[in-house]
C-alpha cells in the first residue's frame, strides 16, 4: 500500500523542501520572501534559496564560470514568450525556425478558434453601445495574439527588417547578455 502523505506533513516528517532558484545577484528585487505566500502549505513546507545571490554571481559571472568548465551557455528563458524583445524574436528567427515556426502556428490556431472576438462591440456602463464621431457603433479587436493585434509572423518580418544588418555573433550577443525575465545584463 502506498502512504501518500500532503507537502504540510512531510515537511513536518523531514524538514521543509529547499527549492533553488536560479536568480543572479543583482537581481535581489525579484527574490520572494516565503513568509509573505499566501498559501500556508508553501510557507510551512517549502524554504526558498537563491545560492547566486548568495554566492554573489551575476549573469556575467554565471556565463563566465559555465565557459571556464568548457560548459555551452544557454540564454536564461523559454523560447516562446509574450515578453521576448524583438532582438530576442530575431534570435529565434535565426537559430531555432522551427520553434518559431511552431509558436506562429499556435497563434493562428488562437486566433482562428477566438475569431469571432475580433471585432466587439464596445458598450457604456448601462450596456447600450458606444457611437463613434461618425455615428457608428464602436467596436475593438479582443482577440490578441503574441504582441496584441499584430499578429507573430508581421512581427517576425519587421524583425527580419529592423535586424539585417546584424551578423549572427551580435544577435546571439545580445541574446545571452539580456533576459526579459531578468533584471540584469552586462
Amino acid at each position: 500500500m502506498i502512504n501518500i502523505i500532503g507537502e504540510r506533513q512531510f515537511a513536518a516528517m523531514h524538514g521543509k523542501i529547499q527549492m533553488m532558484l536560479g536568480i543572479a545577484a543583482g537581481e535581489e528585487k525579484r527574490a520572494s520572501d516565503p513568509s509573505q505566500n499566501p498559501n500556508r502549505w508553501y510557507r510551512e513546507s517549502i524554504e526558498t534559496i537563491y545560492p547566486l545571490i548568495d554566492l554573489g554571481m551575476d549573469r556575467a559571472a554565471c556565463q563566465e564560470l559555465l565557459h571556464s568548465k568548457e560548459m555551452h551557455v544557454i540564454p536564461s528563458n523559454c523560447k516562446a514568450c509574450p515578453f521576448l524583445s524583438l532582438e530576442e524574436l530575431e534570435y529565434l528567427r535565426r537559430f531555432f525556425p522551427a520553434d518559431l515556426d511552431d509558436w506562429v502556428e499556435l497563434e493562428a490556431a488562437k486566433l482562428e478558434k477566438h475569431s469571432h472576438k475580433s471585432e466587439v462591440v464596445v458598450t457604456d456602463d448601462a450596456g447600450d453601445p458606444k457611437l463613434d464621431r461618425k455615428g457608428n457603433i464602436k467596436v475593438k479587436n479582443q482577440n490578441y495574439g503574441v504582441f496584441g493585434v499584430t499578429p507573430l509572423p508581421v512581427k517576425i518580418k519587421e524583425t527580419k527588417e529592423a535586424f539585417c544588418e546584424w551578423s549572427d555573433e551580435e544577435i546571439a550577443h545580445y541574446r545571452y547578455s539580456h533576459g526579459h525575465c531578468v533584471a540584469t545584463a552586462y
